[in-house]
């Protein structure tokens, strides 16, 4: 739902997400490896954002999200007799999110932006043959500024922004072991930042 009045727009919403999927390994060497992965995910979302003229030059942007995911996955023999050994994990995490931008038209050919922000990644899951894995939640703390111009008499555009960002337990897979299979992991912190213009 989303509308505006006066100096305000708002915008509010109400996310859903339900699957339930089979997917096949086959070990075309010796077909009583083959597995069977199943995985049911349910996902539900609330979230809203406010935009505010505080002036006819400043505008403040202001959102918020709330989520809730939840993950089951076995791994079986694919038929009977199979020698796969049956395995399960389930995941799940709720977490809350926001942002908070500040945008100053300097004149019609100028535009100035600050925005600081979180986000996350829910928890995922990963089978093969038997063999299960998950990664926690993965969340990031963002910071950008910028601006955006027109030049020339409209001929030319120049965008630029400088940023940085930390992520705590990204989430990663690793391949390799000596079982080479994939795995799921999380790694401490990741930092980044840096600079784009076009």
């Amino acid at each position: 739902f989303a509308g505006d009045r006066d100096r305000l727009f708002y915008q509010v919403g109400l996310y859903y997400f339900d699957e339930d999927f089979d997917l096949l390994n086959r070990d075309f060497l010796a077909p009583a490896a083959s597995a069977l992965v199943s995985q049911q995910t349910e996902s539900v979302a609330l979230f809203g954002q406010v935009a505010y003229d505080l002036s006819d030059q400043w505008t403040l942007t202001v959102g918020a999200r709330w989520t809730d995911d939840q993950k089951d996955l076995s791994v079986g023999p694919a038929a009977a007799g199979g020698t796969v050994t049956p395995a399960a994990i389930s995941v799940s995490d709720d977490f809350f999110n926001w942002d908070v931008a500040l945008t100053w038209d300097q004149n019609e050919d100028w535009t100035w932006y600050g925005r600081l922000a979180t986000g996350s990644r829910g928890p995922v899951t990963l089978g093969r043959f038997g063999f299960v894995s998950a990664a926690t939640t993965e969340d990031t703390l963002s910071a950008e500024i910028g601006f955006k111009s027109m030049l020339m008499d409209g001929r030319a555009r120049w965008n630029t922004s400088v940023y940085m960002f930390t992520n705590d337990d990204q989430q990663l897979t690793a391949t390799g072991g000596a079982a080479n299979v994939n795995q799921l992991l999380n790694a401490d912190q990741v930092d980044g930042y840096g600079l784009e213009t076009e």
